[in-house]
This record gives structure tokens, C-alpha cells and sequence, in this order.
């Protein structure tokens, strides 16, 4: 098994999630219309693991249209879908839900991200979320609460065994929370969804309750027009920041291992948190002073001991020339130990090293590979190494849906990135990590020596 909370431990986490959906949603005769389920959970292990919070989003019913049935909810955020964008701009409920996931990320109110940070970017916040809908068949774009009870209860045990794997820090309900509230032993009102049509002005407009180390909000569906967005955005932020005042020097949550440096850490109060990219904080700390005044004492000693050496390596020329006649072993000796003790080699790789072959429909492949090994030990040993990671599939005629092949040659190319940040590298040595497909086959004749993914080198 993985490191806990690792990219490869939530995809494991992720593929447990997509079997418990398939297997509910055959047990019984398809809805009408329905060709099978849509698999939400984890969207991108990879991306879930980098960002300030580990956030799910619980909703009601998935949108989307017939060709979207038994595929995975991911695909319509991933990198190869030339449409992710727009298909958060076009839907009120993603849009909300990414201006909030972004601002949450990067503690920042609505109005320093509306119209300043590029839609692109906020839309590609939601690649590091997890959603759960309450139904996992697609529905209308409105779901009464009649239906949405009823589909829960078949639902029920499938989407709290899949909050158990997401293990999410911060889960945000869309006016679901009175679904889950008595499994989860949850004490908060649930209001939502409200009865009145109007924006409330006075009561709350989301309700909140920390159980067993997690932050679960219950806020309306971000789908409603009653509060505006700022509002609805500026509120959950604002709740996080409280929260993290309230806590003072404890950390909010557990460390996440692999956090991104480009993000500000929850931990930066924490006496114990330390960054690459940020001051640590004992440099801010009452003790400083001594640090610097132990440092210069540090100082003085060596350069009292270069003093004495100075005067050492001043005897007479008559002296030495003694030592040398009287003691011709000891030059010997002396000599030895100052040879010159041979540098280990530097572990080095060619320009291209193959990674596989994988298995059919597979990105499973183990840490302990030769070849992945062989690219590790090659980036410890040179620090001004960078490489490109591309994921490959084998053009097998049986699988005629190319965004298919697409997402699982980056599927694989994310598995290997995962082994390789979690080795200790800095992802920032790898400049792309993407998935190119049937693209470049290396054998025309046999298809598994193409399920593979190749690690290029950029720069040595």
C-alpha cells in the first residue's frame, strides 16, 4: 500500500470508489434512458493531494446528457478535453463551484479573483476536488426533495463509504447535508434547501460543525440565484479564516504530504511547519537574537583556530627539514592521507528511458521498477536535471473512443509522476507530465510494448 494521503494511495482510494458504484448500479434493472452510471469520487489523486485542503463537494444529481453515462465524472475537467473550460463556464453550478475552490485555495475573497484571475484557471481548480452526488445516474438540472429522498436511500451506504475513502478535510454540502446528517452524527442545522425564495439578510446563510477532525459546511446548492456570488464565496472563506484564528498556533488540519509551494500552507502558523518557499517561521520568533549571537561566536572561534594555524605553518624552514630527514614514514604516511579519495559516479540516464509495459487498461505499475528507480537516483544525483513525462496507450482496435485512450496514457503518466514526487523530488523538475495517447508507437506488430510511459530529459 502507498504513503497514506499520497497521489497513488487516493488513486487506489479512487478505484475502490469507482467498483462500489459499479456494482450497486447493476444490481438492479437501469432507469430508463440510463446505459449506466456516472463515476464521481476523486477526479484527478494527483491533483487532490497539492492543494491548501483536501475539499469534497456533496451534491444532488449529476448533469449531463447520454454520452456521459458509465464514464468517469473527471472526464469533463481533464486536460485532453478541449471543452473542460466551457463546460464550467456554461453551468451555473461549476462556475460557483470553482470560484469558491479557487478562492478557498488561495484564501482570497471574491472580488480579488472576479474578473483578475483568468477563467481558465479557476475552472482548473475543480481538477483537485472530489464530488459525491447524492444519485449517480444523470438527472434533471432541478431535483425536488421527494426524489432526491428516494434516491438517496439506495444510495446512502455507497456515498458514506466513499467519504470514508476520500477522507476529505473541509466537505461542503449543496444543500444536502439533512441526507447524511444522522449517519454522520451531526448536531448543525440544516436548513438548506430553504423554503423562501428571498435572500435571507439577517440569518445565516451557511451552517457549520467540526466531527472527528473534519469541517463539514452546510451552504445552498451552488446552482440558486437567491445570494449572489460574492457573497456565497466571501462566506465559506471567511469561515475558514475564522476558524484558523480560533486555532491560533495549532494547524487546522494535519499536514497534507506533497503540498504545492505556490499556494500559501494552512500551517504557516505552526511552530513546526517549515516551506521552501516561505521564511521559516523560527527566524520571526523571540529567539533570533541568540540564534545570530551564537553564529558569531561560531565565527570568532574559527577564525581564532585559522589565528593559530597561521602561526603553526610559520616555523622555521630548518624545523621542517628535521622532521622530513628524521621521519621519512611519516611523509609517506602523510602523503596517503592526503590522496585524493576517488568522487562516486554520478547516476545518469539517456536522453529517453521506457517505463513498462503496463498492464491492459491498467496504470497500476510498482515503485520499485528498475526503470523508475534508474530516473530517481538519476534526479538525486543531478540537481539541474529536469524531464518530461509522457503517457502512452497501445492502438487497440477494440477501443475505438480516443479521449478514452487519451485519459488513460495520462492516467499512467501521472502514476509515475506520483512515484517520483514521493521519492523526495520537487515537482517542479518535471516541466510537463501529459498523456499522449496511440501517438508514437515503438512496435507496429505487438501492442504491449506501447502500453507505456517515457520519461524525457529536458535538461541535465
Amino acid at each position: 500500500m502507498p504513503n497514506p494521503f499520497s497521489a497513488a494511495y487516493f488513486a487506489i482510494q479512487q478505484r475502490r470508489i469507482k467498483s462500489l458504484i459499479k456494482s450497486e448500479a447493476f444490481s438492479q434493472p437501469l432507469p430508463d434512458g440510463i446505459k449506466g452510471p456516472i463515476y464521481d469520487g476523486i477526479l484527478f489523486p494527483s491533483c487532490y493531494t497539492q492543494n491548501r485542503y483536501r475539499i469534497l463537494w456533496v451534491l444532488k444529481e449529476s448533469w449531463g446528457s447520454e454520452k456521459d453515462d458509465n464514464k468517469d465524472y473527471s472526464e469533463r475537467f481533464a486536460l485532453s478535453n478541449p471543452e473542460r473550460t466551457e463546460n464550467v463556464t456554461s453551468s451555473p453550478t461549476y462556475r460557483l463551484m470553482a470560484h469558491t475552490t479557487y478562492c478557498v485555495f488561495n484564501d482570497e475573497k471574491f472580488n480579488k479573483v472576479h474578473d483578475i484571475v483568468d477563467i481558465k484557471t479557476i475552472a482548473d481548480s475543480l481538477r483537485g476536488i472530489s464530488i459525491i452526488n447524492a444519485g449517480k445516474f444523470r438527472g434533471d438540472t432541478r431535483t425536488d426533495k421527494e426524489h432526491l429522498e428516494e434516491i438517496n436511500n439506495r444510495w446512502l451506504k455507497v456515498n458514506l463509504k466513499q467519504i470514508e475513502l476520500i477522507k476529505p478535510q473541509v466537505v461542503i454540502f449543496g444543500g444536502t447535508a439533512y441526507l447524511f446528517k444522522e449517519e454522520l452524527g451531526l448536531k448543525m442545522d440544516t436548513p438548506f434547501p430553504p423554503e423562501s425564495e428571498e435572500e435571507p439578510k439577517e440569518e445565516p446563510i451557511l451552517h457549520y460543525e467540526w466531527k472527528n477532525g473534519v469541517l463539514y459546511i452546510d451552504a445552498y446548492h451552488p446552482q440558486q440565484r437567491k445570494i449572489s456570488h460574492e457573497r456565497y464565496v466571501d462566506s465559506i472563506v471567511e469561515l475558514l479564516r475564522n476558524q484558523k484564528k480560533k486555532k491560533g498556533k495549532k494547524p487546522l488540519f494535519f499536514a497534507v504530504k506533497g503540498a504545492k509551494a505556490n499556494t500559501r500552507s494552512v500551517y504557516e502558523n505552526s511552530p513546526t511547519h517549515e516551506s521552501s518557499d516561505n521564511v521559516p517561521p523560527y527566524l520571526f520568533s523571540k529567539w533570533w537574537i541568540l540564534l545570530l549571537i551564537i553564529l558569531l561566536i561560531i565565527l570568532l572561534l574559527l577564525l581564532l583556530r585559522n589565528c593559530c594555524d597561521t602561526k603553526t605553518d610559520s616555523s622555521p624552514i630548518s624545523e621542517v627539514e628535521t622532521v622530513i630527514i628524521d621521519s621519512p614514514k611519516a611523509d609517506v604516511k602523510e602523503a596517503s592521507q592526503k590522496a585524493e579519495i576517488p568522487e562516486k559516479p554520478k547516476a545518469d540516464i539517456p536522453d529517453r528511458v521506457v517505463i513498462g509495459p503496463f498492464g491492459y487498461s491498467s496504470s497500476d505499475i510498482d515503485s520499485s521498477n528498475d526503470a523508475i528507480q534508474m530516473v530517481i537516483n538519476a534526479l538525486n544525483d543531478n540537481p539541474n536535471m529536469q524531464i518530461r513525462i509522457e503517457g502512452y496507450a497501445s492502438n487497440d482496435k477494440t477501443k475505438k473512443n480516443k479521449i478514452k485512450n487519451i485519459n488513460l496514457s495520462q492516467s499512467r503518466a501521472e502514476t509515475i509522476r506520483a512515484h517520483i514526487t514521493n521519492a523526495g523530488i520537487s515537482p517542479s523538475r518535471i516541466t510537463a507530465c501529459e498523456g499522449k495517447g496511440i501517438k508514437n508507437p515503438i512496435d507496429n506488430d505487438q501492442l504491449e510494448p506501447n502500453r507505456r510511459v517515457e520519461v524525457v530529459v529536458v535538461q541535465r
